[in-house]
């Protein structure tokens, strides 16, 4: 799981426009009991940018990574479940997978691309889904 998250980071991060990729180099804030549906997407984009700590990552780049991972796993867990249960009960349910982590980071992405939609909320953003 950790690898797939690093991986799909690394190749998010190369198509994360510059205004907010600058921002990754700030520490994840713990995020327990943060409102997933809050997060913007700017939160969303540093938490992509910083899910890869790098070869020889220090102890304290290596624990911010694995804040950045947790963060975009609540992230896509939320919405996993709003797109479910927006889908309706008679819907065929759609497996929570890494291919579907994947390809619905990589729509946030997009939606997110924008510098002017950084304070969009992640609530705002999986409507365009």
């Amino acid at each position: 799981m950790i690898r797939s998250v690093s991986i799909l980071a690394l190749a998010l991060m190369l198509a994360t426009p510059a205004g907010l990729r600058a921002q990754s180099s700030v520490a994840m804030p713990p995020s327990a009991d943060k409102d997933v549906s809050v997060t913007t997407c700017a939160g969303f984009y540093l938490a992509l940018t910083s899910a890869n700590p790098g070869p020889n990552a220090s102890e304290k780049r290596r624990a911010q990574a694995k804040a950045a991972q947790d963060e975009l796993f609540k992230v896509l867990l939320w919405v996993h479940g709003y797109t479910t249960g927006r889908a309706g009960p008679d819907a065929k349910p759609q497996p929570l997978t890494s291919e579907w982590m994947r390809a619905t980071s990589e729509r946030l992405r997009v939606i997110c691309a924008d510098d002017t939609r950084a304070t969009l909320h992640m609530a705002e953003a999986v409507k365009q889904l």
